[in-house]
């Protein structure tokens, strides 16, 4: 757990909490769509482009918009 920056939980906690997560998902999951959810999904993409001997991120002209009603 150090390595994910969490000191000071032991594993049973862990194992605990994942437990009682996995029951809240699955209970989410489980659950029927009564009506619908619009949403928008929006996504972008960076290029990694080399100028002589340095790296750039750079914006692409790229530009990605779904929407569902």
């Amino acid at each position: 757990m150090t390595a994910l920056g969490v000191e000071g939980i032991s594993a049973s906690s862990v194992s605990r909490i994942r437990k009682e997560l996995d029951e809240k998902v699955s209970e989410f999951l489980s659950k029927p769509i009564e009506h619908e959810i619009p949403y928008v999904f929006i996504d972008a993409t960076y290029l990694k482009v080399r100028d002589g001997s340095h790296y750039k991120i750079l914006p692409s002209d790229q530009l990605f918009i779904c929407s569902y009603h």
